[in-house]
């Protein structure tokens, strides 16, 4: 500890420990280690450091923004419930799903490991997942049945709105994050009504010109 400590100036600390914290908020289990160690390391020689620096990060976590967090979700559709000729719409691109057509969803959800119950389609809007390969116009499959865990992407509920985001955990506390750089991460407050409709396993997209 000693050797690793004696590289470090305050500056310096401050410095990794903000750039990993960061990283963590993305799911990065790298950075999850390093914070670890480099909290070590700022306890025995910065005293109050991690804190200031926790501090100065989650500052910079924006409150709920439509232009920082990006477009929210505004349609669900169930397999089971919703009207065959929405979903034609949004699966007549892919020549994988001709059940699709004769109403055949449990043949459908066999196939893809799914449950009907647990199924649900959402049209994506925006760009602020662009750099998971999330993109405007495609359909998200979400499984409401799975847990979700850090670095998964995720439909969360927040204050009502709904938003794509990954999903990680730090200091105990639920933070969004955007895969574009334009979008800040999101720090969920207690008084957000967070709730974490399901977990993102699918994008389907449309090739047609």
């Amino acid at each position: 500890m000693e050797e690793i400590a004696g590289k470090y100036s305050k500056t310096e600390l401050y410095n990794s420990l903000y750039k990993y914290l960061r990283r963590s908020f993305a799911g990065n289990s790298y950075a999850d280690k390093m914070v670890v160690k480099l909290t070590e390391i700022a306890d025995e020689l910065f005293p109050g450091l991690y804190e200031d620096c926790i501090s100065d990060v989650m500052n910079n976590i924006s409150d709920i923004d439509e232009l920082l967090l990006g477009s929210q979700i505004s349609e669900f559709y169930r397999i089971e419930y919703s009207d065959i000729s929405k979903l034609s719409e949004l699966f007549d691109f892919l020549n994988n799903y001709e059940e699709i057509y004769d109403n055949n969803f449990e043949q459908f959800c066999k196939r893809n490991a799914y449950n009907p119950n647990d199924l649900i389609l959402i049209p994506i809007t925006g760009d602020s997942m662009t750099g998971a390969n999330i993109f405007d116009g495609d359909t998200a499959v979400l499984n409401k049945s799975l847990n979700p865990k850090p670095g998964d992407i995720v439909i969360a509920s927040i204050k009502g709105k709904y938003f794509i985001k990954r999903y990680s955990v730090v200091n105990n506390r639920i933070v969004f994050v955007s895969e574009n750089p334009n979008y800040q991460p999101y720090l969920a407050k207690p008084d957000d009504r967070v709730k974490i409709i399901g977990v993102v396993t699918d994008i389907m997209r449309s090739i047609r010109k």
